[in-house]
């Protein structure tokens, strides 16, 4: 999930440097960015706080599990 406004410059997994992550899920996209430490990793316990960071700008994007 991004903002509207960031869709188009999200296209390239290389412009992503902050992602938020659903607990317990595995950004598999972005491992091999992950341990090179060119993308960092955001966990939360609840999808509310993910969008909410999505929302202020705070993380490039999210990756969330519909359940």
């Amino acid at each position: 999930m991004v903002l509207p406004a960031r869709r188009l410059f999200l296209v390239f997994l290389d412009a992503v440097q902050r992602v938020a992550i659903g607990h317990r899920l595995t950004a598999f996209a972005f491992h091999d960015d992950i341990a090179a430490g060119t993308v960092s990793m955001v966990e939360h316990n609840d999808f509310t706080t993910t969008i909410r960071l999505i929302l202020r700008g705070r993380v490039d994007g999210a990756l969330g599990n519909r359940r």
